[in-house]
């Protein structure tokens, strides 16, 4: 991985808790505005494209943000009980005074 900048512009729901947060899948691009190349989280190694992406929000595969969303590598996308999403580090969340919500 490189020092570029990510955007965390989808993620992918999966179950959501019944308290506190859980980890999920997210999409990154590197820039937000009009993004052609999408990828897993930080995996640049397979880019997926503005078609692929559409397919799965088409078939609820992904959610879009409103707003694409500045993440770092030592964060994680997570969800909570009320479906809220929010950006935050990855390995305490819940003590992330810095966390912020996105969705």
């Amino acid at each position: 991985m490189n020092s570029e900048t990510f955007y965390v512009t989808h993620y992918i729901p999966d179950r959501y808790p019944e308290t506190g947060l859980r980890v999920c899948e997210f999409l990154t691009a590197r820039n937000p505005e009009g993004a052609t190349e999408f990828f897993m989280g930080f995996d640049t190694a397979r880019v997926f494209s503005q078609r692929d992406i559409e397919s799965r929000v088409n078939g609820g595969l992904a959610v879009r943000l409103p707003i694409p969303a500045e993440i770092k590598p030592s964060e994680g996308v997570w969800v909570d009980k009320d479906r809220s999403v929010w950006v935050a580090d990855y390995e305490n969340p819940l003590k992330d005074k810095s966390r912020r919500k996105v969705s």
